[in-house]
Protein backbone atom coordinates (compact mmCIF):
# COMPACT_ATOMS: atom_id res chain seq x y z
CA UNK A 1 0.00 0.00 0.00
CA UNK A 2 1.25 3.36 -1.16
CA UNK A 3 2.46 5.35 2.38
CA UNK A 4 1.39 9.04 1.62
CA UNK A 5 3.65 11.13 -1.26
CA UNK A 6 5.75 7.50 -0.82
CA UNK A 7 6.62 4.65 -2.68
CA UNK A 8 6.92 1.67 -0.73
CA UNK A 9 9.70 -0.50 -0.64
CA UNK A 10 8.61 -3.41 -2.43
CA UNK A 11 6.42 -2.75 -5.29
CA UNK A 12 3.87 0.56 -5.61
CA UNK A 13 2.02 2.32 -8.72
CA UNK A 14 3.13 5.76 -10.25
CA UNK A 15 0.34 7.14 -12.28
CA UNK A 16 2.17 10.23 -14.10
CA UNK A 17 5.57 11.39 -15.07
CA UNK A 18 8.59 9.85 -12.56
CA UNK A 19 10.63 12.67 -12.63
CA UNK A 20 14.33 12.03 -10.21
CA UNK A 21 15.92 15.53 -10.04
CA UNK A 22 19.17 16.56 -9.46
CA UNK A 23 21.57 19.56 -8.86
CA UNK A 24 22.91 20.63 -12.60
CA UNK A 25 26.15 19.37 -13.11
CA UNK A 26 26.10 16.17 -11.26
CA UNK A 27 25.41 12.72 -12.52
CA UNK A 28 21.74 11.61 -11.99
CA UNK A 29 21.17 7.81 -12.49
CA UNK A 30 18.40 5.35 -12.06
CA UNK A 31 20.66 1.96 -11.65
CA UNK A 32 18.87 -1.96 -12.04
CA UNK A 33 20.59 -4.52 -10.19
CA UNK A 34 20.14 -8.15 -10.04
CA UNK A 35 20.45 -9.52 -7.14
CA UNK A 36 22.59 -6.80 -4.92
CA UNK A 37 25.07 -5.65 -7.39
CA UNK A 38 24.16 -3.43 -10.30
CA UNK A 39 24.37 -4.45 -13.79
CA UNK A 40 22.33 -1.11 -16.06
CA UNK A 41 22.04 2.51 -14.91
CA UNK A 42 20.79 4.67 -17.09
CA UNK A 43 20.31 8.96 -17.09
CA UNK A 44 21.97 11.31 -17.55
CA UNK A 45 26.49 12.66 -16.56
CA UNK A 46 28.27 15.75 -15.47
CA UNK A 47 27.53 17.36 -18.77
CA UNK A 48 23.90 16.19 -19.08
CA UNK A 49 24.10 13.64 -21.79
CA UNK A 50 22.27 11.14 -21.87
CA UNK A 51 24.01 7.72 -21.09
CA UNK A 52 23.33 3.50 -20.67
CA UNK A 53 26.51 2.47 -18.63
CA UNK A 54 26.86 -1.10 -18.14
CA UNK A 55 28.25 -3.36 -15.12
CA UNK A 56 30.13 -6.96 -14.24
CA UNK A 57 28.70 -9.51 -12.58
CA UNK A 58 30.36 -8.59 -9.58
CA UNK A 59 28.54 -4.34 -10.01
CA UNK A 60 31.78 -2.94 -11.23
CA UNK A 61 31.03 -0.18 -13.72
CA UNK A 62 32.26 -1.34 -16.96
CA UNK A 63 31.54 1.34 -19.83
CA UNK A 64 29.09 3.06 -21.62
CA UNK A 65 27.78 1.29 -24.86
CA UNK A 66 24.88 3.79 -25.49
CA UNK A 67 25.39 7.85 -25.16
CA UNK A 68 23.07 11.03 -26.38
CA UNK A 69 24.83 14.57 -26.44
CA UNK A 70 22.54 16.63 -24.60
CA UNK A 71 23.54 19.27 -26.70
CA UNK A 72 23.66 18.20 -30.52
CA UNK A 73 21.45 14.88 -30.26
CA UNK A 74 24.41 12.75 -31.73
CA UNK A 75 24.03 9.55 -30.93
CA UNK A 76 26.99 7.32 -29.79
CA UNK A 77 27.51 3.52 -29.80
CA UNK A 78 30.83 2.55 -28.39
CA UNK A 79 30.83 -0.75 -28.58
CA UNK A 80 29.78 -2.96 -31.73
CA UNK A 81 26.19 -2.64 -32.98
CA UNK A 82 24.32 -6.25 -34.25
CA UNK A 83 21.03 -5.54 -36.12
CA UNK A 84 18.78 -8.55 -37.32
CA UNK A 85 17.04 -6.59 -39.73
CA UNK A 86 16.66 -3.83 -42.18
CA UNK A 87 17.86 -0.47 -41.26
CA UNK A 88 17.09 3.11 -42.86
CA UNK A 89 19.64 6.08 -42.72
CA UNK A 90 18.11 9.13 -44.16
CA UNK A 91 21.39 11.14 -43.21
CA UNK A 92 25.13 10.66 -43.41
CA UNK A 93 26.67 7.76 -41.69
CA UNK A 94 30.59 8.56 -40.38
CA UNK A 95 32.51 5.39 -39.47
CA UNK A 96 35.75 6.03 -37.71
CA UNK A 97 36.69 1.73 -37.94
CA UNK A 98 35.72 -1.22 -39.74
CA UNK A 99 32.24 -1.97 -41.41
CA UNK A 100 31.78 -5.68 -41.47
CA UNK A 101 29.16 -7.21 -43.71
CA UNK A 102 27.68 -9.89 -46.05
CA UNK A 103 26.38 -7.57 -48.40
CA UNK A 104 25.62 -4.06 -49.02
CA UNK A 105 23.04 -2.18 -51.21
CA UNK A 106 23.42 1.77 -51.81
CA UNK A 107 20.15 3.01 -53.40
CA UNK A 108 18.24 6.28 -53.76
CA UNK A 109 17.50 9.20 -55.30
CA UNK A 110 19.21 9.69 -58.81
CA UNK A 111 22.88 9.66 -58.56
CA UNK A 112 23.30 7.91 -55.55
CA UNK A 113 26.92 7.15 -54.69
CA UNK A 114 29.92 6.80 -52.00
CA UNK A 115 32.66 8.77 -51.36
CA UNK A 116 35.81 7.37 -49.82
CA UNK A 117 38.87 9.47 -48.85
CA UNK A 118 39.77 12.05 -46.59
CA UNK A 119 38.65 15.68 -47.86
CA UNK A 120 40.03 17.80 -45.06
CA UNK A 121 43.51 16.52 -44.35
CA UNK A 122 45.28 18.68 -46.87
CA UNK A 123 47.34 16.25 -48.57
CA UNK A 124 47.13 13.24 -50.77
CA UNK A 125 46.71 9.76 -50.08
CA UNK A 126 46.09 6.18 -51.31
CA UNK A 127 42.33 4.91 -50.70
CA UNK A 128 41.68 1.54 -51.73
CA UNK A 129 38.98 -1.10 -52.15
CA UNK A 130 40.20 -4.79 -51.01
CA UNK A 131 38.21 -7.90 -52.97
CA UNK A 132 38.59 -11.50 -51.62
CA UNK A 133 38.08 -14.18 -53.99
CA UNK A 134 40.17 -17.06 -52.92
CA UNK A 135 38.70 -17.85 -49.91
CA UNK A 136 42.19 -17.53 -47.70
CA UNK A 137 43.45 -15.11 -45.53
CA UNK A 138 45.11 -12.75 -48.47
CA UNK A 139 45.81 -8.99 -47.57
CA UNK A 140 43.64 -8.89 -50.93
CA UNK A 141 43.35 -10.35 -54.30
CA UNK A 142 42.20 -7.74 -56.29
CA UNK A 143 43.00 -4.25 -55.17
CA UNK A 144 41.16 -1.24 -56.92
CA UNK A 145 43.64 1.76 -55.49
CA UNK A 146 42.97 5.50 -56.40
CA UNK A 147 45.98 8.27 -55.54
CA UNK A 148 47.34 11.44 -56.63
CA UNK A 149 45.20 14.01 -57.70
CA UNK A 150 44.75 18.07 -57.04
CA UNK A 151 43.17 19.83 -54.92
CA UNK A 152 40.53 21.82 -56.69
CA UNK A 153 40.33 19.59 -59.67
CA UNK A 154 38.28 16.84 -59.78
CA UNK A 155 38.73 13.90 -61.76
CA UNK A 156 42.83 14.60 -61.84
CA UNK A 157 43.54 11.31 -59.68
CA UNK A 158 44.67 8.05 -61.19
CA UNK A 159 43.98 4.76 -60.78
CA UNK A 160 45.23 1.26 -60.60
CA UNK A 161 43.96 -2.26 -60.60
CA UNK A 162 45.86 -4.72 -58.69
CA UNK A 163 44.75 -8.10 -60.47
CA UNK A 164 46.32 -11.35 -62.10
CA UNK A 165 43.86 -10.47 -64.85
CA UNK A 166 41.23 -8.01 -65.96
CA UNK A 167 38.48 -8.86 -68.37
CA UNK A 168 36.03 -6.43 -70.63
CA UNK A 169 32.90 -7.91 -71.95
CA UNK A 170 31.94 -5.35 -74.15
CA UNK A 171 33.24 -2.46 -75.47
CA UNK A 172 35.72 -0.42 -73.72
CA UNK A 173 35.83 3.72 -74.76
CA UNK A 174 39.08 5.34 -74.22
CA UNK A 175 39.30 8.64 -74.68
CA UNK A 176 42.94 9.53 -73.80
CA UNK A 177 46.02 7.32 -74.50
CA UNK A 178 45.65 3.67 -73.86
CA UNK A 179 49.51 2.26 -72.55
CA UNK A 180 50.54 -1.23 -71.71
CA UNK A 181 53.64 -1.95 -69.64
CA UNK A 182 52.92 -5.68 -70.63
CA UNK A 183 50.91 -7.14 -73.96
CA UNK A 184 47.79 -5.74 -74.50
CA UNK A 185 45.22 -8.78 -76.23
CA UNK A 186 42.36 -7.87 -78.28
CA UNK A 187 39.73 -10.35 -79.65
CA UNK A 188 37.45 -9.52 -82.64
CA UNK A 189 38.93 -5.83 -81.89
CA UNK A 190 40.29 -3.15 -83.37
CA UNK A 191 42.58 0.50 -82.76
CA UNK A 192 42.42 3.13 -84.47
Amino acid sequence: TQLGSYLPLSGGTINGPFIKSEPDGTINQIYFSAGSDSVWSTGYDSSNNFVVSRFDTSGNWVDVPLSISQSTGLVSINESLSVSGGATFNSNIQVDGTVTTDGLTVSGAPNTGIEIGNTNSGSAETTYIDLHSSGGNNDFDVRISAYGGTSGSSGAGALTIQAASTTVNNAMLVTGTLQGNSNIVASNSSFS
